[in-house]
């Protein structure tokens, strides 16, 4: 349900992050579990409430005072439940795992959708991407020479595929929806 419908506003906390929006399912994403509360009070809304544009009249102001330094518990009484969507994750093989790229950031790194949980679950694993084949997992961008092809766990603490001081995106030609598969002995 959408704009101007029952639907609640939600203001989440997970992982030191902060996440405000409708109860749809999209903070799901962001926040796949969490601290939520319904964003009941209205003394941190905008004075006027358009049926028809939340984002500008609830959730903007929300952001506002919580980056300000107001306490999620403020906001609201607690949510037990909201809406989730169907996991995003990678799909399980009898030889590994299926994911695919979720997103290319401004530096060309690949970002998949494999969890550290889903690489350590394998023996031996490695990871597939275009014409790249690696089962070295680096700790850091800087652990190979400039211009080398590394993985690594990144800020979201999901694989990604990089070449250090430059675009692993341009070097292998692969783009967000792209499929990367994890093979494992």
């Amino acid at each position: 349900v959408g704009v101007g419908t029952a639907r609640a506003a939600l203001a989440l906390s997970f992982g030191g992050h902060l996440f405000v929006g409708p109860d749809n399912g999209v903070l799901s994403l962001a926040a796949p579990r969490g601290r939520a509360v319904s964003l009941t009070r209205n003394s941190y809304f905008s004075a006027r409430i358009s049926s028809t544009f939340h984002g500008r009249d609830i959730f903007a102001p929300v952001a506002a005072h919580l980056a300000r330094g107001v306490d999620v518990e403020r906001l609201g009484p607690p949510k037990r439940r909201y809406v989730k969507l169907p996991s995003a994750g990678p799909r399980k093989t009898r030889r590994g795992l299926v994911g695919r790229i979720v997103s290319v950031d401004r530096f060309g790194n690949l970002i998949t959708n494999i969890e550290p949980a889903h690489w350590t679950a394998l023996r031996r694993p490695r990871l597939v991407a275009g014409d790249f084949t690696s089962g070295t997992l680096r700790s850091s961008y800087a652990a190979v020479p400039p211009g080398e092809l590394l993985i690594v766990f990144g800020g979201y603490d999901l694989l990604e595929i990089a070449v250090r001081n430059g675009s692993a995106s341009e070097t292998l030609q692969l783009r967000a929806g792209d499929t990367v598969l994890v093979t494992c002995d």
